[in-house]
């Protein structure tokens, strides 16, 4: 992966759907962003959990996003909705995660490192250290189990793989995952045009993630803009020019720190979550 200058496009549509394989019943399509140079990344997901997909209680060494899209997910004993948004912060235990009322369930999903500065490994990394597990044990309903060792998450074993050391934790600064139930908020014109509206959903930490939910009607344009932390745009719902690129469907964009956003031209009606990264 080579050092991002500019923005980023990816048609989730042209990305193929793969088995999850270390959790049974999960099925991604995947594209990772980020900067060689800083060996900072985030990887965003399109995810389908069958009704049947189980995955155990776990605590995440990075920071997680998820915006559920269709279905519903029980996670311990909430139960998650579509147009539920939900911050997963680093260190902070949740689950089991197991499907709801007999419903396959999708949702945007985002992970990053967090405050902790605990390294969060691009996804080719991730590839590379779970090929070479498989070779010394199984992963199974989320575990990895080593031929001759103790169970650990697989994710642990993943990264424990790729560093040479044990996991850190860090300390949780929140007591559960946090809910934001997107038709709850406030949907505020924006001055400069009332065809685009800005439901301000939170803040969290002192280097984000910011999140916001934003609608564009027709011939509605959201300018180019200087970015001054990474931001990442995920097209929902409708179609629109970014730039010079058509864009329709689930799309990401993802904007670097320090470079510029194009303006978006909303060619129907757009539902978009924009999510802001320190």
């Amino acid at each position: 992966m080579n050092t991002q200058v500019g923005p980023a496009i990816v048609r989730m549509a042209d990305v193929p759907w793969q088995n999850l394989e270390a959790r049974d019943g999960i099925f991604i399509k995947s594209a990772t962003f980020g900067d060689e140079s800083t060996r900072r990344y985030l990887r965003a997901v399109v995810g389908k959990s069958s009704a049947t997909a189980m995955s155990p209680r776990h605590k995440h060494t990075f920071e997680q996003l998820r915006y559920f899209i269709e279905g519903d997910a029980k996670y311990g004993n909430v139960i998650y909705h579509p147009g539920d948004c939900v911050y997963f912060p680093e260190g902070v235990p949740y689950g089991p995660q197991v499907g709801y009322n007999d419903t396959d369930s999708t949702q945007i999903v985002l992970q990053w490192g967090g405050p902790s500065g605990v390294y969060y490994p691009s996804g080719d990394e991730q590839g590379a250290a779970k090929r070479a597990l498989d070779n010394l044990g199984e992963f199974r309903d989320g575990v990895y189990f080593p031929n001759a060792a103790k169970p650990k998450d697989g994710f642990e074993a993943i990264l424990e793989h790729i560093t040479g050391e044990p996991v850190a934790y860090a300390q949780a600064r929140y007591d559960a995952p946090i809910r934001m139930r997107t038709s709850a908020f406030a949907s505020r014109p924006n001055p400069a045009d009332e065809r685009i509206s800005v439901q301000h959903l939170a803040r969290f930490n002192e280097c984000g993630p910011e999140i916001e939910f934003v609608t564009a009607r027709a011939g509605a344009t959201l300018p180019a803009t200087p970015v001054t932390a990474d931001r990442l745009t995920v097209l929902l719902r409708g179609a629109a020019d970014y730039g010079a690129e058509a864009i329709e469907g689930i799309t990401l964009v993802h904007v670097p720190a320090g470079t510029s956003s194009n303006a978006l031209t909303a060619r129907d009606e757009c539902a978009l979550l924009v999510v802001t990264f320190g």
